[in-house]
């Protein structure tokens, strides 16, 4: 009795889904708190009466952010303006006038003597985006002292100020269902640990067709993660619903949290 026992206990593990869990380094939004992955943007410098040190500013955040943002291609337009004041109205404007979801922009910077080895520079920088629930304005504002080699100095003062801007990485752990001695499963994990989930993803879709409940909803709760690491929230999400048409995954609940948090 008891080897029947051991034995069926052993057929039930094999034939149960089992669960690995992964360490995967997930984009978050930047130290400024927005998240800016997927919006188009332009850097807006207001006319100063030395327009080099602002023009240079625009070009060094322009150029870095798009190394990020959009794989170094020239995406980033740079507009200057007239002097104005700087507020939501003209910020929808500058929105409308450019159809940009993102408007970063420079102020007039604040030169002290020009004449001193060392030239005090005060600078302001607003930034508009035009996709965040809070219809709200962003400031920054720093101080350093530059040489009189201007432009060359300011760009790469730019360049240091994206760094706000650009997004962190922290490593989570995202859980995968498989079933230990069913062929294929494994490979789709070993697919996905290298990051190649649309490989991973065309193996649990030829799961789906099963009329296995359990299996089905383990396919699907797989492919929801798979298109959650691949940026889409939004499918994973109704891949998460087909899930749980099939059967109730206790890991659910928690990838529907966090995918979530994430739209």
């Amino acid at each position: 009795m008891k080897r029947f026992a051991f034995l069926l206990a052993a057929l039930l593990a094999a034939c149960s889904p089992q669960t690995l869990t992964l360490q995967v380094e997930m984009r978050h939004p930047s130290k400024s708190g927005l998240e800016l992955s997927g919006k188009t943007m332009a850097v807006v410098c207001m006319d100063a009466s030395d327009t080099v040190v602002n023009t240079a500013l625009a070009t060094g955040l322009a150029r870095s952010l798009e190394k990020t943002y959009f794989d170094g291609e020239t995406m980033i337009p740079i507009y200057r303006v007239a002097a104005d004041s700087i507020n939501l109205s003209r910020m929808h404007d500058l929105v409308m006038d450019t159809g940009l979801d993102v408007i970063f922009f420079f102020d007039a910077p604040s030169l002290g003597d020009t004449l001193k080895p060392q030239v005090p520079l005060e600078l302001n920088l607003y930034v508009y985006d035009s996709m965040e629930k809070a219809d709200k304005i962003h400031s920054y504002t720093g101080s350093t002292t530059i040489k009189h080699n201007f432009a060359e100095q300011a760009e790469r003062m730019g360049q240091q100020i994206s760094n706000r801007f650009l997004p962190t990485w922290k490593a989570e752990g995202y859980s995968l269902y498989y079933y230990e001695w069913e062929g294929g499963w494994m490979d789709a994990i070993d697919h996905a640990a290298e990051h190649e989930w649309e490989e991973a993803i065309d193996f649990w879709m030829r799961k789906l067709n099963t009329q296995k409940a359990m299996t089905s909803a383990c396919a699907s709760y797989n492919i929801a993660v798979g298109y959650f690491m691949l940026g889409d929230p939004l499918l994973a999400l109704k891949w998460l619903d087909q899930s749980e048409k099939f059967y109730p995954l206790s890991l659910a609940p928690g990838l529907r949290k966090r995918i979530q948090e994430r739209i």
